[in-house]
């Protein structure tokens, strides 16, 4: 029903318990419908949980309709004698309102006509011929689908049971959150109330780190180069600005250190630089002190992975820049400042970053809440891509489809979806190349190796290749011999999230524990 009239779709977690007190179900979506009555001019605005069947259907089976209406009397359901599905069912906050004064029994044996804004209502004991018995009941589930349930991983069980933190933080979010004239989210940065005065000086602890970066950059050429690039790209961007004489005295202004990071297996941006919002000032403490903590909004990276192996047709993307791609509130930007200077015989310039930044405590929590939100508020228009957000981790798309045609919609409508938020998703790549048609060139995700018949990508830590739709686990062999050191290093920096290769690791723990008595063993890994 909710389908059919197009409501928007709003996440929700309800636990719905029925006869027993048993839970019945849990309602993961709701949404906000206006009820009017044909027979009156009654009308109520409520909140609905949206569940794939609200109930059985009613009556059980169809009871024959031998009992004389009434003329004039109009019914809310005619044909209530007839087993049909149920649509929607209205709470005990209504109910009162709903009943108006009358009531009519029809006879012995027979039901009673009660009057409400909806017409009148069949209700009361019936004797058919033949008997029909509806019983209710409580279903003992049976251990099979107990376990069939255990092992579903599309409705993997999240504990979505907020602290009062979490809780104020999405609070915080719903009611701070707005959005431009080209869809960007703009953000307000959720500090604590009891801390939102609490930081103390902070530039000369940020000129202290600027000057010792800046020695690191005279010794390493290629890092300032790179370093520089980054910055000018940022400021080019629009995502950070210098800070205007006028908002130069603001008092509770906080200033992040920064440093650079290389990550060599990342195809874009090989050097990026990191901001240090846990850096303290002069009251002891730091931007990420004061921010509130924000509830985990995804599932782990294990259950998308095992997920995704289970669609014979794989598609993975990520969003470019997706932190940058949302607004910091001007409000908040006084405590997103930095200190930089391209070089020594340059001026000290303070800017302020404008977009949501990589090293604030609150920047995973407001990405990953605002690509949701794309969701809850463009899912009717993408009612495909909005089903798959689960298979976003933070701006790593990792999906699939049992169809060429299902995966090549899919595609197109999260592109679609997403970029009403100003996101933009690249390093497309699938097992089936056909998928990826109309994608441009640089669009595409440059392989990890140059030879096509095993290239390879980074997704979620593994290494995958598309062509062969295989994972592989890179292992640095040391080349100065095993020793117990090396082989304990190796076992340990092996990351296997599926525990694809946990024969292999169980093999090399016996090693280990036999290489007191067989020194040799080392050789057989």
């Amino acid at each position: 029903m909710a389908q059919l009239l197009r409501l928007p779709i709003k996440s929700a977690h309800v636990s719905l318990v029925g006869v027993g007190a048993e839970p019945v179900t849990t309602a993961k979506q709701k949404v906000v419908a206006i009820v009017k009555s044909r027979c009156s001019d009654y009308t109520a605005t409520i909140e609905c949980m949206v569940l794939p069947k609200p109930t059985a259907e009613l009556p059980v089976v169809t009871v024959p309709g031998l009992w004389k209406i009434p003329e004039g009397i109009a019914l809310a359901d005619p044909t209530f004698f007839h087993s049909r599905r149920v649509d929607m069912i209205l709470g005990a906050e209504l109910f009162a309102e709903l009943l108006q004064t009358g009531k009519i029994q029809l006879g012995e044996n027979q039901p009673t006509l009660i009057n409400s804004v909806f017409g009148w209502i069949v209700s009361g004991k019936v004797d058919p011929s033949p008997p029909v018995q509806a019983n209710n009941a409580v279903v003992l589930t049976s251990i099979e689908t107990l376990m069939e349930r255990f092992f579903a991983i599309e409705d993997a069980d999240t504990n979505n049971n907020l602290t009062i933190e979490e809780t104020a933080c999405e609070n915080f979010y719903r009611e701070t959150t707005t959005r431009h004239d080209d869809g960007k989210f703009v953000v307000r940065l959720p500090q604590k109330s009891d801390m939102i005065n609490s930081l103390g000086e902070s530039k000369s602890m940020a000129t202290k780190r600027l000057l010792a970066i800046e020695k690191r950059l005279d010794k390493e050429p290629g890092t300032r180069e790179a370093y520089t690039t980054f910055m000018k790209e940022y400021e080019e961007l629009g995502h950070m600005s210098v800070v205007s004489k006028e908002g130069d005295g603001h008092s509770t202004a906080y200033y992040m250190p920064h440093h650079p990071v290389f990550k060599a297996d990342s195809s874009t941006t090989k050097c990026r630089v990191v901001f240090d919002a846990s850096a303290k000032s002069s009251s002891g403490i730091s931007l990420n002190d004061t921010l509130m903590v924000a509830p985990t909004l995804q599932q782990e990276a294990t259950t998308i992975l095992i997920r995704f192996r289970t669609k014979p047709i794989a598609l993975t993307a990520d969003i470019a820049k997706m932190y940058r791609q949302i607004w910091v509130h001007p409000s908040d930007r006084h405590l997103q400042r930095i200190l930089w200077r391209p070089s020594r015989d340059m001026p000290t310039q303070e800017y302020e970053l404008n977009t949501v930044t990589y090293g604030t405590a609150a920047a995973p929590y407001l990405a990953i809440k605002s690509l949701q939100q794309t969701a809850v508020d463009h899912g009717a228009q993408f009612p495909q891509a909005a089903a798959k957000m689960s298979d976003f981790y933070v701006d790593d798309f990792i999906s699939g489809e049992t169809t060429v045609e299902a995966a090549k919609t899919l595609k197109r409508e999260v592109i679609d979806m997403v970029a009403k938020a100003g996101f933009c998703l690249r390093k497309w790549a699938s097992n089936n190349p056909n998928v990826l048609q109309g994608i441009s060139e640089e669009s595409l995700a440059s392989p990890l190796l140059q030879d096509e018949s095993e290239a390879a990508l980074s997704t979620l830590g593994m290494i995958w290749e598309p062509n062969a739709d295989t994972f592989r686990v890179k292992i640095n062999i040391s080349e100065t011999g095993n020793t117990k050191r090396s082989i304990l290093s190796q076992i340990a920096r092996i990351f296997d999230p599926l525990g694809l290769l946990d024969p292999v690791k169980a093999l090399a723990k016996q090693l280990m524990q036999k290489s007191d008595n067989h020194p040799t063993s080392y050789d057989r890994l």
